[in-house]
Parts: C-alpha cells; structure tokens; sequence
C-alpha cells in the first residue's frame, strides 16, 4: 500500500504542476460563486427608468416570503391573495408591477400568485394577475382537487406503459395535502444551479484528467512506464484512484459551496417544507431538503461518470487535446437537443446523459425507469446508472503494452 499511495501522490504533483488545471479549477470556483450571486446584480427597468435594482428586489420578496412561513395554503390563503391582486386597477398605461397598488397590495403574496398560476393557469397560457384577481371561493376550495386532475391527466398523457402510470399516479396520491407555506429561496436556488454547476464541475474534471493516461503517450513515457516493475498493476490503479478521487474532491467542493452560499445569502428556511411549495406539481412526497439530498447524489454520480469517460477516452484517444474536444461535446450537446416524451425510451436514455441527470426537472420528472415490472423514479436511476458505468468503462488493462517493449526491466 506504501508503494500504491506513493504513486498516487506522484500524479496528484503532475494535476498541480500543471498551469491549465489550476487555471480550471480556479475559474470553475470564481464562477460557482458569481452563478449564486449574479442574479442579485442589475436593476428591473420600467418604461425605461429603473424601480429598483435586483437586489433590493430580491430581498423584499424573501421578507415577503418569510412573512408567509408557516401559514397553510388553503382557500383562505388563496383567496387573500386573490383579494390583494384585486386592488391593481386594470388597463393601465405602465406594466402592473410599477403600480402602487402593486406594490402595496400584491406583491406580498407574489409567491402564492406564482403556486397558483401553475394549478389554474390553461395548458400552454400564462396565468394573469387578472385571472388572480378574479379567483372566487369555489377555485380556492377546489385548489387540490384541480392539482391532481391536472397531473392525473398529464400522467395519463404520456407513453408510459400502465404499470408505470398506476405506479406514478399512486406515488402522487402519497403527497400530503394541504402544503404548509415557508420560504423556499435558499433551496430553490441552489435546486435551480444544480445542472449549470454540474456542469461546470464536470468540465473541470475533464481538463484536470484528460492528461492523466494521454500524457504518458504524448511524453513518450508509455514505453517506460509499462515495462517498469508497476507499470502494468499499480499505476493503472493509482491513475484511475487519483482520477476518481479528484473528481470527488471537486465536485462535492463545489456542490457545498453553492448549497452554503445559497442557505447563508437567502436562508436555510424549507428543509422540510414540502418540495410541491417550489414546484407544485411534482409528485413525489419529498420535503426540500431531502430532494437538495438527493439532487446532489445525481450531481456527484454525473460528475463522477464524467470522471470515468474521461480516462477511458485518455487512455484509448493517447491525446489530451481529442478527449477534451469529446467530452466538451458530450456535456454541450445534451443541451442543444430535446427529445420527445414520444420516444419514451429514447426520452429516458438522454436523460441518462450527466449533463441531464444533474437538473431538477429530470432528477424529479414523473416518467420514470422501467425494468422487468420494476418501476425506479429518475432520482434512484441517475446515480445508479453512474455507479454501473464507473465500473463498466475501466478495463482491466487501461493502456496496451508497447510493440517494442521485449523484456521487463525490474
């Protein structure tokens, strides 16, 4: 084990010495932290003037959040909200949020206007503060009842076979009703940047590791290395442990830094607040903190699958420069092309992809995984799928032996 960690600390050096690694992770760091806080930057512009600037803004309406916690979304809520909206006088010259009547009245419950509009809001239309304004009591009464109608039809919509749709529709009827409101800011955000920091954190690892086997053949140290006496066992193994365990390092650093810098800038209100408060229609009985829990699984297990590509291609490309023109394709190309719920299993073979298994929508969508009767929501699938392939791409030889090596060397 002396010689196994000794060759470890040996390509950790070589990950340090070199300038683009430490250009990589620095800018990939200096970027996670300006992703959570960007949005505070700026002004909202009205008629061209400025209101307010977004952090003023952003802040009022986490107070107004905050004001609302613990209250229960029920007709009464609802329709106190609807009694707010109703003060914004119609038909005026300037959008409705530059009013006072706005600002004085409804923005307050711009939280519940937004829950609301998701519910009552027809497919494909936007839901208007008009429409809020004019919910009547029968709406607010029948809130839940509409909730579930609207994901009953939606479930029964998709191509999934009708194992899967008995099974999805009995996984939404397990969520509790009526939802208890709380400020879900710190961990909506942090929910939301999941897929641009896994992203993000994956790329880095691509640059750090592309080297790691490549370099041996572009240094021309391969034949050398392979004929020394732990050419063929223990430096392939140390390699593939330095590259799995940086790439564990890096992605939990920046996982944690942008689930604290959210909790600590916007509150750690919400950990078990019901996820339906930041997106109502879901429909898996989760609290917020255990979906921040496991999106962050999906998120280690994407960046760790990136990992595993990575020194596959290192190995077999024996060029750093190809295998980062690969993976950089590989991450940017999931994000360039939809497929449709159509194609069901096509629909769940891209979502595979980790630039796809680390965003909410996907970690938490109601199609889920089907093998053999057994039904596996996305959130299980993602990681799973990760930790199979880690295992299926590493070969038990990672590089060939030279042509010209003849004899060993002890």
């Amino acid at each position: 084990m002396k010689h196994f960690f000794t060759l470890v600390e040996f390509e950790y050096r070589k990950i340090w010495k070199r300038k683009s690694a430490i250009l990589a992770m620095s800018v990939g760091l200096l970027v996670s932290i300006l992703s959570v806080w960007g949005p505070l930057l700026g002004s909202t512009y009205i008629n061209g003037k400025v209101s307010e600037s977004n952090y003023e803004a952003t802040f009022k309406d986490l107070q107004y959040a905050k004001d609302l916690n613990g209250r229960t979304l029920d007709t009464a809520l609802l329709l106190e909200a609807a009694h707010a909206y109703a003060q914004i006088p119609p038909n005026t010259e300037i959008p409705y949020i530059g009013l006072e009547e706005y600002e004085t009245y409804a923005r307050p419950y711009s939280s519940i206007y937004g829950i609301a509009g998701r519910v009552y809001r027809a497919s494909g239309e936007e839901f208007s503060y008009e429409e809020m304004a004019a919910l009547t009591k029968r709406d607010a009464n029948h809130f839940y009842e509409k909730r579930a109608s609207l994901l009953k039809n939606t479930i029964a919509n998709t191509t999934m076979s009708q194992t899967a749709k008995e099974h999805t529709l009995k996984t939404a009827e397990k969520v509790q009703t009526p939802f208890t409101y709380s400020n879900t800011e710190g961990y909506g955000r942090f929910l939301t940047l999941m897929q641009s920091t896994g992203i993000l954190s994956a790329f880095v690892i691509a640059i750090c590791l592309s080297p790691l086997f490549a370099g041996e053949y572009t240094s021309h140290a391969d034949q050398l290395l392979l004929s020394s006496r732990y050419g063929k066992g223990k430096l392939i193994r140390a390699k593939l442990f330095t590259g799995f365990s940086f790439a564990a390092g890096f992605s939990l650093l920046l996982l944690l830094q942008t689930y604290f810098q959210c909790m600590l800038t916007f509150g750690f209100d919400g950990s078990s607040t019901p996820v339906q408060i930041f997106d109502v229609l879901c429909i898996y009985p989760l609290t917020l903190g255990q979906a921040g829990f496991l999106g962050g699984l999906c998120f280690f297990g994407g960046c760790m699958l990136m990992a595993g590509l990575t020194m596959l291609l290192s190995a077999k490309l024996k060029s750093p420069f190809g295998v980062m023109i690969l993976m950089s394709v590989f991450l940017i190309f999931p994000m360039m092309v939809q497929i449709s719920q159509n194609s069901i299993s096509a629909f769940r073979l891209f979502h595979l992809l980790p630039a796809n298994s680390m965003a909410y929508f996907n970690i938490f969508h109601m199609i889920p995984y089907e093998f053999a009767g057994l039904v596996v929501p996305p959130y299980i699938m993602f990681p799973v799928f990760s930790v199979v392939c880690c295992a299926a791409v590493l070969p038990k030889r990672t590089l060939p032996p030279p042509a010209a090596a003849t004899r060993t060397v002890p």
